[in-house]
């Protein structure tokens, strides 16, 4: 047997042999401790480091973002997007009792052949053109087939000789006026008319004008003799362009709109004034309040625009344009917040979107009135009351809308307004593409010179009147009796 002391020793070593073993146990544990920490420490790191470049991003896309309304935004016309940034345009299938839209348009849309020719020529076969023999002519009724032939003319140099006549009682000497020219220029009216064409209407560059006269008309002339000659519109056009200017002031409708353009690389702005007969454009250099202020309109007047707050002071009602409201509530500016917030904005627009579709369907049942207009202007405002989440987009269209309050249904009291400005923003779409073809003017003669030629090339396009001869008048009337040929 094992005595006391024996017994004590073997609970010692027993004992020692346990602590060793917890020992060994807890340095496991403190290495396994040691290294959760390491790895929760790489955790933390990776996480602050994703926050901060999750951050980074969402800095850089706001910013882009910012970039891209600049260009791309409710205000932005058709005329000034890309066609791949552009909605495909959706063709609704023809209905039942309906008439093909394609059928109502203008005659020769699909290049028909034409029904009055200018002169008939008559066709001879003697061989046979297979084997080279005598052909027969069968008594029958000839084929027929109608070309439309174009017949391209070489400008010619002309030198005129002017006698030189004296008169006894005026003691003044006289030489024959030149017919179809102007003072101080080696070019006709025709030449010179076809400069404004080409560069107005036809949308050309000076430089591709000069190529196109070189081309067909066997004529070269330079950029810079075209530049100068079209200059001289200033002159020929300005009566007109007064006129034009006096006219539209005493219109009850108008739309107005602005658009950039520049002069030697500082940007100026296309002031525009449209009813649907005349289109007037100035060109300044500012787009605030003072520059839409230089347009005088009539008191009585309803001018129909955008809800820029430089037109706030304009005289006259205002009636501001759904087509910008719609395009702001279709493109929020701001993301949401949450899944409930979108669902309560898009709801909101959709509720936004069927009043006006109601609008525009009682005008035409009830007609016009200001308890019409009024009972939009309720509905409307209690739309804008509703209790809900409100965030940053139903923010800024409730500001956008209660800046311009009083103005949305201007259209459902008075005949002749339309509740949005797209016949401006369409007559501004002309100047638009030009100025993305020549893309400056160099001086401020040039820029008066082409706000008079878009303008009268406008009114024409509008009331159907030929732009070439509407120019040949007027450059005849101004050089009926010019002085030195």
């Amino acid at each position: 047997m094992l005595t006391e002391m024996e017994k004590l020793l073997l609970r010692v070593d027993t004992l020692s042999r346990g602590n060793q073993y917890l020992q060994q146990k807890v340095q496991e544990q403190d290495k396994e401790i040691e290294q959760l920490k390491l790895s929760n420490a790489q955790e933390i790191e990776e996480k602050k480091q994703l926050r901060e470049e999750l951050a980074f991003v969402k800095r850089q896309f706001a910013r882009l973002e910012n970039e891209f309304r600049k260009y791309h935004n409710e205000n932005t016309p058709s005329g000034a997007l890309p066609p791949y940034l552009k909605e495909p345009v959706k063709i609704e299938h023809e209905k039942e009792g309906k008439p093909d839209g394609r059928s109502l348009a203008h005659d020769n849309k699909r290049n028909a052949r034409p029904k009055h020719c200018d002169r008939t020529v008559k066709l001879h076969m003697e061989n046979c053109p297979c084997c080279g023999g005598n052909l027969a002519k069968i008594n029958a009724r000839p084929n027929e087939r109608k070309l439309t032939e174009l017949h391209i003319s070489e400008a010619e140099d002309v030198r005129y000789l002017l006698p030189r006549y004296y008169c006894k009682k005026c003691r003044k000497e006289f030489s024959p006026k030149v017919p179809n020219s102007i003072p101080n220029s080696k070019f006709d009216i025709n030449m010179i008319v076809a400069f404004s064409v080409l560069t107005t209407q036809a949308k050309l560059s000076i430089d591709d004008t000069s190529k196109i006269m070189k081309t067909f008309f066997k004529a070269d002339i330079s950029p810079a003799a075209i530049s100068n000659h079209l200059l001289k519109f200033r002159k020929y056009l300005g009566p007109d362009y007064a006129k034009l200017e006096a006219e539209i002031m005493k219109e009850k409708v108008l739309g107005r709109d602005e658009t950039g353009c520049r002069k030697n690389g500082k940007l100026n702005w296309v002031w525009a004034a449209v009813t649907p007969k005349r289109a007037f454009f100035r060109i300044l250099s500012g787009r605030g309040s003072k520059e839409a202020g230089k347009f005088k309109t009539s008191e009585d007047s309803i001018t129909n625009c955008d809800g820029y707050a430089a037109y706030n002071d304009t005289a006259g009602e205002k009636q501001r344009c759904w087509a910008h409201l719609t395009r702001k509530l279709e493109e929020p500016e701001h993301w949401y917040q949450s899944d409930k917030e979108g669902e309560e904005y898009l709801e909101f627009a959709e509720k936004i979107f069927k009043l006006f579709s109601h609008a525009k369907d009682d005008k035409v049942k009830l007609g016009v009135s200001a308890e019409l207009r009024k009972k939009y202007d309720d509905e409307l405002l209690g739309l804008l009351q509703y209790k809900g989440l409100e965030g940053l987009n139903r923010n800024a269209i409730t500001n956008y809308i209660m800046g311009c309050w009083g103005e949305w249904f201007v259209f459902l009291q008075y005949n002749g307004v339309e509740p949005t400005n797209n016949a401006t923003e369409r007559a501004l779409r002309h100047f638009v593409l030009k100025r993305r073809i020549s893309q400056q003017n160099r001086s401020t003669f040039g820029q008066e010179a082409l706000q008079m030629q878009e303008s009268i090339y406008m009114t024409c396009h509008l009331q159907g009147k030929d732009y070439m001869e509407t120019l040949r008048h007027a450059v005849e009337r101004e050089t009926n009796d010019a002085g030195k040929l």
